[in-house]
């Protein structure tokens, strides 16, 4: 299996974000990078991004830190025929990611969870001759996702030490300073080289499941305010709200350890965020509420930002909330999202906010209809590339610190609900592209099969029959019955 770009993802990795990334976005934003150089407070604590107010801020060559647009890129673990856990990625894979990410404009990079060594090693080599120009990265911090929905407790013991010790692990593994043991579905390896200078903040956790949500904040309605050494959860805070301030808060001690501080923020969502939705048809998309107002910096000068994945059609209420048709589209309709977006940054007037997932994919399939044709799927490559830079120029346009697109490659272990019945046996879904299924085909950077134009899914082996022996093994499996999906 081999990785290629058809002629429309090339357009779209030169041109996704162009009026955002063209000419280095200095024309628009007014935004260039300077050379490497992070401010030292008098304990010698270094920094190099850090947020003030409303605005997230970097330290310049000038000795002065300046306003930024965090304008990057989402970049998962894996490569067609692998699920997730694998990480197979290559020195090689990074490296030509890195520069084509960099051609694009961006100037960060969004990983979710702690990838493999190379992935660190890979990037503090790109940097090495770019002193003046690096490519950042904002490091995720996986929380025991699958746990928290099953026990929907947050405060059960094997879930926080779960999570603190992916925490410890994600931290010291920046800075290249552990040794992690092989372990099935996780990154592991010696971690020797410390990529620290290159951060740019700490993304915790991943989008909580409302019912989650809800009952821990249920059944522990009496617990005792989290307060911290660096943060702390405010008076109104809920209980979920704040375990997450003593997550942040353990992520910081962690890495006051190395000398640097970084921006802080945890990850959320549409479904638990601070606004209502009278036009919202289901009620677990408005029934709970995670406000990072809630959570404060106590001791921590890079200070902290809310974050949240925002995408033009799902929930459901941008296409049925009246109250968000306040904003033409230039096309007899209605910009929802750009409504949306006003609305939610005018809750957050003392610190920045950033749309840290937002995009449409490539797919044929379609899974949620948005309003003004941005749709989950249904698009080629040039109008997802054109959508994408809609997008972006609302949440710019909206005065948000930041916007990172979802995502860099195609994702072939995906599933959606609409599809999934159809693909079998599930433990193959990684081998095959699937264009019906959209959460496959988000990617800028297409991944297609190496076979593309040799083999045709029309029901006959002739083709199949031509390759080169060995490069074709049969699948010793049950047949299915006659007439049945197979």
């Amino acid at each position: 299996m081999k990785t290629a770009m058809s002629k429309r993802k090339q357009w779209m990795l030169a041109g996704v974000l162009t009026l955002l990334l063209i000419c280095g976005a200095a024309a628009i934003f007014g935004f260039s990078r300077p050379s490497f150089k992070s401010f030292a407070d008098e304990d010698g604590m270094q920094m190099k991004f850090k947020t003030e107010g409303t605005r997230f801020l970097q330290y310049g060559e000038n000795g002065q830190w300046n306003e930024m647009f965090v304008k990057g890129v989402n970049l998962g673990a894996t490569v067609p025929g692998h699920f997730p856990g694998a990480l197979p990625a290559t020195e090689e894979d990074y490296l030509r990611w890195f520069k084509q990410i960099d051609e694009m404009g961006a100037n960060v990079i969004r990983v979710y969870t702690v990838h493999n060594p190379v992935f660190y090693s890979a990037l503090v080599k790109y940097n090495r001759d770019r002193e003046d120009d690096p490519l950042y990265f904002m490091q995720g911090i996986w929380s025991p996702e699958e746990q928290l929905i099953e026990q929907k407790d947050a405060y059960a013991e094997n879930i926080l030490q779960a999570f603190k010790d992916e925490i410890q692990k994600a931290v010291a593994a920046v800075y290249g300073d552990v040794t992690v043991t092989a372990k099935h579905g996780a990154s592991s390896g010696e971690y020797k080289t410390n990529a620290g200078k290159y951060l740019m903040a700490w993304h915790v956790g991943t989008e909580w499941d409302p019912s989650m949500v809800k009952n821990t904040n249920g059944k522990h309605k009496d617990a005792a305010r989290y307060e911290g050494t660096y943060f702390s959860a405010a008076e109104k805070a809920s209980p979920f709200e704040s375990w997450l301030a003593g997550l942040l808060d353990y992520t910081a001690a962690q890495e006051q350890k190395y000398g640097w501080q970084h921006p802080v923020t945890f990850t959320n969502w549409v479904t638990t965020d601070i606004l209502e939705h009278p036009g919202e048809p289901l009620y677990e998309e408005d029934m709970v509420s995670v406000d990072a107002r809630h959570i404060k910096p106590v001791n921590w000068k890079a200070g902290y930002f809310a974050a949240y994945h925002v995408y033009p059609y799902y929930p459901d209420f941008f296409r049925t909330d009246k109250s968000l048709r306040t904003i033409s589209d230039g096309k007899g309709g209605y910009n929802t999202y750009k409504a949306y977006l006003r609305k939610l940054k005018a809750e957050f007037t003392d610190m920045p906010v950033m749309v840290t997932e937002y995009g449409v994919p490539s797919s044929m399939g379609i899974s949620h209809h948005g309003p003004g044709g941005r749709d989950q799927g249904g698009h080629d490559e040039e109008e997802q590339g054109q959508i994408n830079v809609s997008l972006t120029k609302d949440i710019y346009d909206e005065g948000y610190s930041g916007a990172i697109l979802f995502m860099w490659q195609d994702e072939w272990f995906k599933k959606t609900w609409n599809t999934m019945p159809f693909e079998i046996p599930a433990d193959r879904r990684a081998y095959w592209l699937n264009v019906l299924t959209n959460e496959k085909m988000f990617g800028v950077l297409a991944m297609q099969p190496g076979k593309a134009n040799r083999l045709v899914i029309d029901g006959s082996l002739s083709d199949w029959d031509k390759l080169p022996e060995g490069e074709a093994k049969p699948w010793v499996g049950k047949r299915p019955a006659s007439g049945a999906c197979g």
